[in-house]
């Protein structure tokens, strides 16, 4: 299993940073259009904060297939 470094750490954090104010907030708006119809919606706290976690579960998982290969 392959160990993640201070540097991997350090990519995972920028790389979210830069899509937890990009990416969540589009996404968001995605779903609740479709849901919803077309509108602006606002997410609270929970929905955001449940948001960021899978996206670190995804970029960790990235990272962690990136140095398999």
């Amino acid at each position: 299993m392959s160990k993640l470094t201070d540097k991997d750490w350090y990519e995972i954090w920028e790389k979210f940073a830069w899509d937890s104010d990009i990416k969540i907030p589009e996404q968001f708006q995605t779903e609740m259009t479709k849901k919803h119809g077309a509108g602006h919606y606002f997410i609270d706290e929970d929905a955001t904060w449940n948001m960021q976690k899978d996206l670190i579960q995804e970029l960790v998982n990235t990272k962690l297939k990136e140095l398999e290969t």
